[in-house]
């Protein structure tokens, strides 16, 4: 199999029949070939916005992440849990249910092998655009300068947890996960592994994590929806 190829599976599966099923269809490859990896992009601030007439304006607000095997991943995923990752999370809680200022909204966070992503997505109406955008805001700020409590870093690892254990429940999840695991760390992860770094995540990590991550000058905004340019302040993204 060539080094630059990776094959995963999970189910009920005949382990000799799929090794000859690989050997027909990639044993005449060249086994010494070798993936060319580019630098990662250089991340810059911007601010894109296309005006279309639709019954929303959707937005985008992204910042730069974690690569797949940064050291810091486990806090990453308990900010964005935290952030916007559940129903339970201060943006969906407060601008959504709170303030019924947005029809969606939630964070994510996309790890890649030498970079990442961390955003907020929300779809509100123009009127209420830039009072969601700056709530949004506020609440990076709040993560950057007030530790989370003890019992909101609880109930995100529990939640954190949970998602974990469910996903293991489809064949297909498992599949994928062995698949990053050798991609990124060449080695498998047990589930207790897993909740071990979970559970070692304090409050001040979190905290520290978010000052690296939600600086002002990594952020980048699309914007599309029936709204104009001139009619948003940039002021918002640069003096938070």
């Amino acid at each position: 199999m060539p080094k630059n190829i990776i094959i995963a599976a999970a189910g009920n599966i005949d382990e000799r029949r799929l090794n000859e099923l690989l050997e027909n269809a990639f044993g005449s490859l060249n086994k010494n070939a070798s993936s060319s990896r580019e630098a990662p992009p250089e991340i810059k601030r911007n601010f894109i916005v296309k005006e279309r007439e639709l019954e929303q304006v959707h937005f985008c607000l992204g910042t730069k992440g974690l690569r797949s095997a940064d050291e810091n991943r486990f806090e990453g995923y308990l900010l964005n849990t935290i952030l916007g990752g559940s129903m339970s999370s201060r943006l969906f809680q407060k601008i959504r249910e709170d303030y019924g200022l947005a029809y969606s909204i939630h964070s994510f966070i996309s790890p890649y092998a030498d970079t990442g992503l961390l955003g907020i997505y929300a779809g509100t109406s123009a009127e209420f655009f830039e009072k969601v955008l700056k709530m949004s805001l506020e609440e990076f700020k709040l993560l950057m300068t007030v530790k989370v409590s003890a019992d909101e870093l609880k109930k995100a690892k529990e939640q954190l947890k949970g998602n974990l254990m469910l996903s293991l429940e489809s064949s297909s999840s498992r599949m994928n996960q062995l698949a990053k695991q050798e991609m990124y760390f060449e080695r498998f992860f047990s589930l207790d592994e897993i909740i071990d770094e979970i559970e070692k995540v304090t409050e001040e990590k979190i905290q520290r994590l978010a000052n690296r991550l939600l600086d002002n000058s990594f952020f980048n905004l699309a914007v599309l929806g029936p709204i104009k340019k001139e009619k948003i302040s940039i002021g918002l993204l640069t003096d938070n």
